[in-house]
């Protein structure tokens, strides 16, 4: 039974930049887009990852079985009639609030019936079961288990990683269309020996892109941290916590919290300078950045990391801190011995 967390999580992310990139790698109309994720540790960059893999996922699903059996499965559709029909019983014309009130209103309501149909087929062969939103999921669900072997979490899939993309290198196994790279970049987890061959791996892939796997998802708390060229490569998205005033439909104001990320695009700025020397005029080609699109999530309980999904990142998390805290310890005390000899 579809719960009301699934269907509000899928709502607010339905739209969102990093949800229509993910529908559209496995649609088959975007071929190469790498992203790195930062911002504060703790701010949301891996659930935004995640739910935008998960959520655009669940877009390509329901986009397909729209296009194969029609019905509820057009949710695009039925809300565009939804809100025309609301507007045209309406006495006065809409403003801009209202109208996304309704289509808020009316995405929900035929969400509702889509995500029902992926749950139980509605006379299909495939159906994912029981989907589970929100940090009371205990294990993965039936999406989360066709997108998991591409997700890099847990310590064991540090190993399982490397091996998947030896393959997909060697051309032995079909390429995943997204990579979720959890904390996986970072410049200095090269000496560690149980990241290094992922992390040469993943610089092959990046350089053979377009052929291996078109869309890469990485996470990291800055840009400074990360293998140069995957941030050379990649779109970046900053993260932040914003507290906005929400005017509800009873008239009421309330401030409430959200996560914005905004997405960057890089820019080349021309100068016109006037050469006294040259008697002529110089342009100067400068390199900027500017935002090109931005999504604003809640911050909100139902919004949060599922538990299977949390504890698997904190315990590999861990497992990397010790190691370096027992390599640390490790050579002291041979420094120690060495000068004491």
């Amino acid at each position: 039974m579809v719960t009301e967390e699934a269907v509000k999580v899928v709502a607010e992310y339905w739209d969102t930049r990093i949800a229509n990139a993910v529908a559209s790698v496995f649609i088959g109309s975007l071929n190469n887009l790498n992203i790195l994720i930062t911002g504060d540790s703790g701010v949301g960059k891996t659930t935004y990852a995640y739910y935008g893999l998960k959520v655009g996922y669940i877009k390509y699903l329901i986009k397909d079985r729209c296009l194969r059996y029609g019905g509820v499965y057009c949710v695009e559709k039925l809300v565009e009639q939804d809100v025309d029909d609301e507007v045209k019983r309406s006495p006065r014309y809409l403003t801009r609030d209202e109208l996304a009130v309704i289509r808020r209103r009316a995405l929900k309501q035929r969400l509702y019936d889509a995500l029902d149909g992926l749950e139980m087929g509605y006379n299909i062969k495939v159906s994912y079961g029981s989907l589970c939103f929100g940090p009371d999921c205990t294990k993965p669900d039936g999406i989360d288990k066709v997108l998991r072997p591409a997700m890099f979490i847990s310590g064991d899939d540090i190993d399982a990683m490397s091996e998947l993309l030896a393959k997909v290198l060697r051309g032995e196994v079909k390429p995943p269309k997204a990579l979720l790279l959890d904390d996986a970049l970072y410049r200095e987890q090269y000496w560690d020996p149980d990241y290094r061959k992922l992390y040469r791996l993943i610089r092959r892939v990046i350089i053979h892109h377009r052929v291996s796997i078109p869309l890469m998802i990485a996470t990291a708390i800055g840009r400074n941290m990360v293998m140069k060229d995957y941030v050379t490569a990649a779109r970046n998205v900053d993260a932040a916590e914003r507290f906005y005033t929400v005017r509800y439909s009873d008239g009421t104001e309330h401030r409430k919290a959200y996560v914005r990320y905004w997405w960057w695009r890089k820019i080349y700025v021309s100068r016109k300078e006037f050469s006294y020397e040259d008697n002529r005029n110089n342009y100067n080609i400068r390199v900027g950045f500017t935002v090109d699109d931005e999504d604003a999530i809640p911050k909100e309980a139902a919004f949060k990391m599922p538990k299977w999904f949390e504890e698997a990142h904190l315990a590999r998390r861990r497992a990397y801190l010790l190691r370096s805290v027992e390599k640390y310890l490790a050579e002291r005390k041979a420094g120690n011995e060495a000068e004491g000899a």
